[in-house]
């Protein structure tokens, strides 16, 4: 039976397939990377998952399950996955507690609270924190760049697994094609076959009726009456001749043989053929029922076959425009939205870069420098690095555990059909089952085992018992009817020794053609003269009623149509043999194809380079983000180092976070001190006229140098 294709159906599919063709392969190839998801041979990851998931499939409820056992094995798969996801979330949380909100009151405590030197640090200190800032920073672009071209592979791949479920659509449309081409193939043959069987049907119970009202039955009384009024003839002319009729006519001895020959055909030789009928028609009106029902429940089938195609086929073409969709969105380059990520960490890398080279310029005493720039271009990179870290190593961890239940999830995709029973339980196999026929139905478990086994089981071993009707068995039974009844030699009533009968009839009246009592040599005036032609018409009667009989009739029609429906029929058993053969049938339902593509769209994306990508992603995201942290330390103590920020105390609290301050006393006495000729006047003054004021509190005098009391020692001390 065909099946209508969905409007724009070939175009789409046309698209699907050149689009499929002509995915870009990767830019980086992640089996390059030193990192492992799977967990085919790790049985302390995957046991407590088939645990579970046989006791969700048998038990059903969640604290049904938890109470037999299932809070320990999912104790145990945590533990066994624990490490890889909560050591980024660990991070995360200390990042929090102890590179966050500290971080910030360090910042500003440096800023007001740090007891401060007037002494510049070395050069070989500012040396090593520019290159262990230097070291950090090219870690963390080196993961970051790693994880954004990383990320970038997933797109091919999730393009890969789209057109691997695309070819899924394709084949399963293309199985149940060939199942319904055979079907319909098959329910063409048993249509021909129930209608050749009812033709012969008809003809065999026309046949049958012939041997008691037919032409047969008639036509033997005509020449048995004719056979008759023969010996009849035969008595009188030896009365009235003394001499056989034979010894006195050659045609009447010719006549007498002939119709001895016509009457053995017809009383004796086509009755013999009426237990042949009987039989033929008995097995005919046995099988009849047989075919039809077959046929009703092939046409049933064959038409659930042609929905069921439908429905795929619509189901495909939406599938292709969401396909298209992503094709589309996919183009305008989100293979690199996986950089959305890492935006902190280029923040802290490009500010805190530009930061350090404005902070190789020397500070000076003025509101807007380039050293001053530096300090807040690199104290803002840090700091907004700092809002994200925690949430990023989260966001890391988190990707991480996707990554390994994708895995995880994947490995029970692919293996679970593999053994159903002892995945799944018996009973969820149980409850779960298939009709196809009428017949008993089956687990579907039985189906997907076969299907899914390393040497894939046609389909049709498990399905064969669910039709309450075999069609070999039925061409078996009607083939075995035709040989019981002779029909394979030939049929069981042969119309051409009805045809015979009918022109030996006619050709007996035709030799009796001016036969009479003179061809006997009796007189007209002989007493038997006119009873001999009286016996002879009554002879022309009844072979005439035998002919006509036969030809006017329509046995001879039912016996031609027994005949020629014969061959047809053995021709049709034949090809229903063959059609519905375990062979043919078994080729038909080959499945091995479902293990095949299920592997393909999984391996790409759950098991392949979608899982891989994300995991790599979220491995460079924990690592870069380490690398960060140092950076941000190092940028920290450049700020001290380079930037003046923990000589003096800085701007007031109100503004302290991005305030425009001069440098104070202390920093001019600490440039003053390391050479700088151009302040060296403002250490001079410092030394010389410190700037005094009264406590009101204590009644005594204490030196302040930019605002900030120092301790109650002499001046030189302090300085």
């Amino acid at each position: 039976m065909s099946s209508a294709f969905p409007p724009n159906y070939a175009q789409e599919l046309d698209w699907a397939s050149t689009t499929c063709a002509a995915i870009d392969p990767p830019l980086f190839d992640l089996s390059l990377l030193p990192i492992s998801w799977d967990s085919n041979n790790d049985t302390a990851r995957i046991s407590p998952l088939l645990r579970l998931l046989r006791s969700f499939n048998e038990d059903g409820s969640i604290g049904a399950v938890m109470r037999d056992g299932g809070a320990e094995d999912v104790r145990d798969y945590i533990q066994s996955i624990g490490v890889a996801f909560g050591a980024p979330l660990v991070i995360g949380i200390i990042s929090l507690v102890c590179c966050h909100s500290p971080l910030w009151v360090a910042r500003c405590c440096a800023h007001r609270c740090c007891a401060h030197s007037a002494t510049p640090y070395s050069r070989k200190s500012r040396l090593g924190c520019g290159c262990c800032g230097f070291l950090m920073g090219v870690l963390t672009l080196c993961f970051l760049i790693i994880g954004i071209v990383a990320g970038s592979t997933a797109v091919p791949a999730v393009k890969q697994t789209l057109c691997s479920v695309d070819d899924f659509f394709l084949n399963t449309t293309s199985f149940l094609t060939g199942v319904d081409s055979r079907t319909t193939t098959i329910l063409d043959l048993g249509k021909a076959s129930s209608n050749t069987v009812a033709t012969m049907g008809d003809g065999l119970s026309c046949l049958s009726a012939t041997f008691t009202t037919g032409a047969v039955a008639i036509a033997c009384d005509a020449v048995s009456s004719a056979s008759t009024a023969t010996s009849s003839v035969n008595a009188r002319v030896l009365s009235a001749t003394g001499y056989s009729p034979s010894d006195l006519s050659a045609a009447w001895a010719s006549y007498e043989t002939q119709l001895s020959d016509t009457k053995t055909l017809l009383c004796t030789t086509l009755p013999s053929y009426r237990p042949s009928v009987d039989d033929a028609l008995t097995a005919v009106n046995d099988l009849l029922p047989s075919i039809d029902s077959a046929v009703g429940s092939l046409d049933s089938v064959s038409t659930s076959l042609a929905d069921q195609i439908r429905q795929v086929r619509v189901g495909h073409l939406e599938y292709i425009k969401a396909q298209r969709d992503f094709w589309t969105g996919a183009s305008g380059g989100q293979e690199w939205s996986g950089a959305l990520l890492f935006i902190p960490h280029l923040l802290v890398l490009t500010l805190g870069l530009a930061g350090v080279l404005c902070m190789l310029r020397r500070p000076a005493d003025k509101c807007c420098t380039v050293n001053a720039v530096g300090v807040q271009a690199s104290g803002t990179g840090w700091v907004a690095y700092t809002l994200f870290a925690p949430l990023l190593f989260m966001v890391g961890g988190v990707c991480i555990l996707v990554t390994l239940l994708s895995s995880d999830v994947g490995y029970l995709i692919v293996e679970v059909p593999k053994s159903p029973y002892s995945t799944l339980g018996s009973s969820f196999c149980a409850q779960h089952t298939l009709n196809v026929g009428d017949g008993e139905p089956i687990s579907m478990c039985n189906v997907i085992e076969g299907c899914f086994a390393d040497r894939p089981v046609s389909m049709w071993t498990t399905l064969k018992p669910t039709f309450d009707f075999n069609l070999t068995a039925i061409a078996e039974d009607v083939r075995d009817a035709i040989r019981a009844s002779g029909f394979e030699d030939g049929p069981p009533f042969n119309a051409t020794e009805l045809r015979l009968g009918a022109r030996d009839a006619r050709r007996l009246v035709n030799n009796l053609d001016g036969v009479n009592a003179s061809t006997f040599q009796i007189p007209p005036s002989h007493p038997q003269h006119d009873l001999i032609n009286s016996d002879l018409d009554v002879i022309r009667q009844n072979l005439t009623l035998a002919a006509d009989t036969i030809i006017e009739t329509d046995d001879i029609t039912c016996a031609t149509n027994v005949s020629d429906v014969i061959p047809e029929l053995l021709d049709l058993v034949d090809r229903v043999l063959d059609e519905t053969s375990d062979a043919a049938m078994e080729y038909t339902f080959h499945c091995g194809f479902m293990r095949f593509n299920l592997e393909a769209v999984v391996r790409p994306s759950l098991q392949g380079s979608v899982r891989d990508a994300l995991g790599a992603v979220a491995l460079c995201l924990v690592v870069a983000g380490l690398f960060a942290l140092g950076l941000t330390v190092a940028i920290i103590a450049m700020q001290i180092q380079l930037g003046d920020v923990g000589i003096e105390p800085g701007c007031p609290s109100i503004c302290r976070c991005c305030c425009c301050y001069r440098p104070g006393a202390n920093v001019k006495a600490a440039r003053a001190f390391n050479g700088d000729s151009s302040d060296s006047d403002a250490a001079t003054q410092l030394v010389r006229e410190p700037s005094l004021r009264s406590d009101r509190l204590m009644g005594t005098s204490i030196p302040v140098v930019s605002g900030v009391p120092l301790d109650n020692k002499g001046w030189s001390e302090n300085v």
